[in-house]
């Protein structure tokens, strides 16, 4: 019989799949929701590592955050968390209160 091009080959290979064959979707850091193509509210960061001397290292990590996230304002936030959970920063939480307010003792 004769075969088009639309015909599936007879027998499968057996060649394993290699790293970039299947497509890999952008996620959110914050959200972990897929940003699709048309979320054009969507950026993508590159925070560059730095030794001791605050000199670049050549190393970074790369984030990215959705249009919902960046519209409802947590995008600050997240990053913040995210960098403190790699040891890109410290935690802002564990900075001692500097306010003193009428009151305060």
């Amino acid at each position: 019989s004769s075969c088009s091009s639309y015909c599936l080959p007879s027998t499968m290979s057996a060649t394993p799949l290699q790293a970039g064959d299947l497509y890999n979707p952008r996620k959110c850091s914050a959200t972990n929701r897929i940003i699709t193509a048309k979320d054009h509210g969507s950026v993508q960061l590159n925070i560059g590592h730095l030794d001791a001397n605050g000199v670049y290292t050549n190393e970074y990590t790369t984030v990215a955050f959705c249009g919902f996230v960046r519209a409802l304002a947590h995008s600050d936030q997240a990053l913040n968390r995210i960098a403190a959970e790699n040891n890109l920063m410290k935690d802002l939480s564990k900075f001692p209160n500097e306010h003193k307010f009428k009151g305060d003792n």
